[in-house]
């Protein structure tokens, strides 16, 4: 333990010495970040810190995750409130910051998100490994802002492990592009594939009711 802390302050210690620039890192819950957080070295130049406080959200359980690194072209971090929902009765949200000055992600306070309630819209939903894997009919209940639906493909940093989701998001999320970095459940993946459709449709039940005259038509055919 005190070889292992002997050896991170003489990394910071070259760092500043070499006149790099430094991040925080760390992935896990907020309770082993807040004790266990690593130093990365990033140009502010080019780069700049990132991040991330994930809340997922499935049943009665509420899992947080932090996310917290460096990353070398700043334009690869994008501060914003997302959502998304890949499973029923599973919505996750996360709420990303990022910065350029020495350790500027290690201490910071965040909105937490919070879940949403469904939002009456659809989506075709999978998480698998391959798009054979997701070819079923399976649809999910968007929840809060999530009014698109997206379905992206990665690969696991580090790793060859691949990735597919398909699900509702919020325009934030289909803002992200190819080889831009996904953080997804204490994962974190590189985009090889991302496709969003402009708005995600209408339940039935939604349909009807913003259209009585189709409503009606509908009636009518059952009675006849």
């Amino acid at each position: 333990m005190q070889g292992s802390l002997a050896l991170g302050l003489l990394a910071v210690f070259l760092a500043a010495v070499k006149g790099q620039d430094v991040c925080s890192s760390c992935t896990g819950s907020p309770e082993q970040c807040l004790s266990n957080m690593q130093n990365c070295p990033v140009n502010f130049t080019e780069g700049a810190c990132v991040f991330t406080l994930e809340n997922t959200f499935s049943g009665e359980q509420d899992t947080g995750l932090v996310y917290a690194a460096c990353v070398q072209n700043r334009t690869a971090c994008r501060a914003s409130l997302t959502s998304l929902t890949v499973e029923p009765d599973k919505q996750v949200r996360s709420n990303t910051v990022c910065c350029r000055t020495s350790k500027c992600n290690q201490q910071l306070t965040l909105a937490v998100p919070q879940r949403s309630a469904q939002n009456s819209r659809q989506c075709p939903a999978c998480v698998g490994e391959t798009a054979e894997q997701c070819r079923s009919d399976a649809r999910v209940s968007c929840s809060g802002p999530e009014d698109r639906c997206f379905d992206f493909a990665g690969t696991l940093v580090n790793s060859t492990t691949t990735q597919v989701w398909r699900g509702c998001a919020t325009e934030s999320i289909c803002q992200l592009q190819i080889n831009e970095t996904f953080f997804y459940s204490n994962q974190t993946y590189t985009l090889t594939s991302t496709r969003c459709t402009n708005r995600a449709p209408p339940t039935v039940t939604q349909a009807l009711a913003s259209s009585p005259l189709l409503a009606g038509l509908l009636l009518l055919r059952q009675l006849l």
